[in-house]
């Protein structure tokens, strides 16, 4: 069930993104197009799907969906204050790890920037854990090999280092997390962006996360003559922003499908933050 919902999802989503559902109101209406008698209808229609993909790739959508979130997710934290808060334990949520030729560094892709503002907290807070989990899928488990070489080279003794490689979304690391950590408070390292949902589901869990954001996106408003132009940038941050706000909407539905009220309430939480 599981698997299913985890696939389903991210079918879903691909169609749910400015490209896919642009892509789609275009070339659905033109195979239809042979057998379709109203071609105003179709023109109208393959105009909206450019139109989608037009706005979407200019720069203001995605910053205002990225800007709200980030700001819901506060500023850098600082090792300090972690510290004489209670904190020991360092937790950083990661992404895909490329295990064939490549540099340390670069095996984390866009995690990269997650696992090095870990190792700055955990450096300035000592005494603790630092635990990154990796991007793995139901065909696909992450190298826990491949994720260590970048911490180790940093300077992370190996007994420090904790590799969760079982994971697949924020959702999978919750609960493997929350057998692992208890009740004690931890930093949690995700791009702040990600921040707020990921702070609610951990939660939601019983789990005492102090959020630590990072890999701002949209901290500047975008430059005036990037407002109407369409840009890959630009759509890539709205892409990331949807791909946010519908995380939140999957949470919702699958609190209402597996009869947990409690997740659908947290959920409907997170959409209205």
């Amino acid at each position: 069930m599981e698997t299913i919902g985890f696939f389903a999802k991210k079918i879903i989503s691909i169609f749910a993104f400015p490209v896919g559902l642009g892509l789609v109101l275009i070339f659905f209406v033109l195979a239809l197009s042979a057998f379709w008698s109203r071609r105003r209808l179709s023109q109208v229609s393959i105009l909206l799907g450019a139109i989608l993909l037009l706005v979407m790739s200019s720069s203001l959508p995605g910053y205002f969906m990225l800007h709200r979130l980030e700001e819901e997710a506060g500023p850098y934290c600082s090792p300090d204050a972690l510290a004489r808060s209670g904190v020991r334990n360092v937790v950083v949520l990661g992404g895909a790890v490329v295990t064939k030729g490549a540099s340390p560094a670069d095996r984390h892709e866009d995690a990269l920037f997650r696992v090095m503002e870990g190792i700055r907290l955990f450096k300035g807070i000592r005494g603790g854990l630092l635990i990154i989990s990796g991007g793995s899928t139901p065909l696909k488990s992450s190298d826990p090999e491949a994720m260590a070489d970048l911490p180790l080279e940093m300077g992370v003794p190996r007994r420090s280092l904790v590799l969760e490689t079982r994971a697949w979304d924020t959702l999978d690391e919750a609960r493997i997390f929350a057998e692992k950590l208890g009740e004690a408070p931890f930093a949690l390292v995700t791009s702040a962006g990600h921040m707020a949902r990921a702070t609610k589901i951990f939660r939601d869990r019983g789990l005492k996360p102090v959020p630590c954001p990072c890999h701002y996106k949209a901290q500047d408003t975008p430059p005036f003559h990037l407002w109407i132009l369409p840009t890959a940038e630009g759509l890539v941050r709205s892409t990331s922003g949807m791909h946010e706000y519908l995380g939140r909407l999957w949470i919702r539905i699958r609190g209402w499908v597996l009869g947990n009220p409690a997740s659908s309430q947290a959920a409907c939480c997170i959409w209205l933050a």
